[in-house]
């Protein structure tokens, strides 16, 4: 597996570094006032690839496209959390998240992470920029729509004591997730068919992070251990009747649509389950789970809003 991956790393440094000599920077896209070049773009899909091994050996075509799409998208992002407060780029809010990417990775010191980066020309004070933007662009959808988030916390414990009460297991899934959203039903059908090609040909956890918008992307879609009580009953018979590794067909939600994974599957003896440490877990799942739909919507409705001119 190592050696495959030093493969991979070798391919990609190669290709990119022969990019970077023959072509010269170019003006590419316009967001407002803030301007990309096409040597952003390697920059940024450099930087994208460093975290997300997943994306290391895709076609780099379609990795210089994400590379764009995440540009533009970062772009936006600033511009709407500069309208409410500025960013604080010196707060150590990221060093957790950079940790947990550097574990991730197989890396246990800095040095050696930071020689891994520099072959992506990136470091880590760019890596803690980056995720202090998206930190913050999450406290404000926080701020915006806090008021909006839905817990029926009694309907939650009602569950939770029926599933303790009546079994003496439950399920407990390990998803990932695709996440995707079309204007119309044709868009909806290229995307979907294109999806379904990248899952056949990638597998799922590389095509969730070439095509999913979810926050949970850049981990291949993955959302962590779900347990039945938190599931809707449509979605949990859906994840219930899957092999491992196979995917659901695509569930609507207020964010847009949602392909699920079945990764992995263990049952869940009730009698080792702590009542209110359970209760409060699924109560923070689901807050998360509505407010990473908030940031979909919000960013759909907002990105109309800006001058976005490709030269």
């Amino acid at each position: 597996m190592k050696k495959f991956y030093l493969i991979c790393l070798f391919l990609f440094l190669s290709y990119y570094s022969q990019i970077n000599a023959e072509q010269s920077i170019v003006l590419k896209y316009k967001v407002n006032d803030d301007l990309i070049t096409n040597y952003d773009i390697i920059k940024e899909a450099k930087y994208l690839a460093a975290l997300n091994t997943e994306l290391q050996d895709i076609d780099q075509n379609q990795l210089l496209d994400l590379g764009k799409k995440s540009l533009i998208k970062e772009k936006i992002k600033v511009y709407e959390i500069e309208k409410y407060y500025k960013v604080n780029y010196q707060s150590t809010a990221a060093d957790v998240y950079i940790e947990n990417f550097k574990k991730k990775l197989g890396f246990e010191n800095n040095a050696n992470f930071e020689t891994y980066l520099i072959n992506f020309e990136t470091n880590i004070d760019e890596i803690k920029k980056k995720l202090i933007i998206e930190l913050t662009w999450n406290k404000l959808i926080l701020d915006i729509y806090q008021d909006s988030i839905l817990i029926d916390k009694e309907e939650i414990s009602k569950t939770l004591e029926n599933i303790i009460t009546e079994k003496k297991t439950q399920k407990s899934f390990e998803l990932n997730e695709i996440v995707f959203s079309e204007k119309n039903n044709e868009d909806f059908l290229k995307k979907y068919n294109r999806i379904i090609v990248d899952i056949e040909n990638f597998g799922f956890e590389k095509a969730a992070a070439i095509h999913s918008i979810s926050n949970t992307a850049n981990s291949g879609g993955n959302i962590g251990w779900v347990n039945q009580g938190q599931l809707s009953e449509k979605i949990n018979n859906a994840v219930a009747s899957l092999d491992l590794g196979n995917y659901t067909k695509p569930f609507n939600s207020a964010g847009g649509s949602i392909i699920l994974q079945l990764k992995n599957i263990k049952d869940v003896s009730v009698e080792d389950i702590d009542r209110e440490l359970e209760l409060s877990r699924i109560i923070n799942a689901e807050k998360n789970r509505q407010l990473n739909e908030f940031s979909i919507i919000h960013f759909k409705k907002i990105e109309n809003n800006f001058y976005v001119k490709e030269f």
